[in-house]
Parts: C-alpha cells; sequence; structure tokens
C-alpha cells in the first residue's frame, strides 16, 4: 500500500442545498479540486473520497440521493468512505485503510 493518498473529504452535492452555500468562490475551488485529483491520478496516488452522511433525513440522507461527488468534478475514487461525525477518521473505516 502506497505511503501517501488524496483526501478528498465532504466534496458533496448536499452542500449546495444547505441554507449557508454560497456558489462565489466555488469555481475556484472546483478548479483546483480538479488539478489535485489528475495529479494524484498521473501519479498513481489512491484517491479517497469520504462523503458526510446522516441518516436522519436532509440533503446528508443517503436517500436524497444528494450524497454524491460535487458537480461538475470528475472523480474516480479508489475506496470510498461514509462518516457520520466530523472527523473523518472516526468510525468510518478510513483509518483502517490508512493503516
Amino acid at each position: 500500500m502506497p505511503d501517501t493518498a488524496l483526501l478528498v473529504i465532504d466534496v458533496q452535492e448536499s452542500f449546495r442545498h444547505r441554507p449557508y452555500w454560497d456558489e462565489a468562490d466555488l469555481p475556484r475551488f472546483l478548479e483546483r479540486s480538479q488539478t489535485l485529483i489528475d495529479g494524484a491520478v498521473a501519479r498513481n496516488v489512491p484517491v479517497l473520497q469520504v462523503f458526510h452522511v446522516d441518516e436522519a433525513g436532509g440533503s446528508f440522507s443517503l436517500a436524497s440521493g444528494h450524497v454524491r461527488t460535487l458537480e461538475p468534478l470528475r472523480l474516480t475514487p479508489d475506496a470510498v468512505f461514509h462518516k457520520r461525525r466530523h472527523s473523518a477518521l472516526v468510525g468510518s473505516g478510513l483509518e483502517v485503510w490508512l493503516n
């Protein structure tokens, strides 16, 4: 297993459906995120995606259909994890993958 991975955390459509969502900085964020993702793929660095999930309902519920990659990012992750806390390292399985 490689010593390096790119973690793409909480980059998901769920946030577009929150009242605090703001598109102002989105183009720059998406451009830079895509550059990181493309660079990792070109260097054979694993890309891991972590989604925040909340089964209580709303846009973070898996049933909502919004727990998916923020468009228009192009990303085919090597592994996908679901977190139910603010930390991606607690209870998601990511910590096991990284070790």
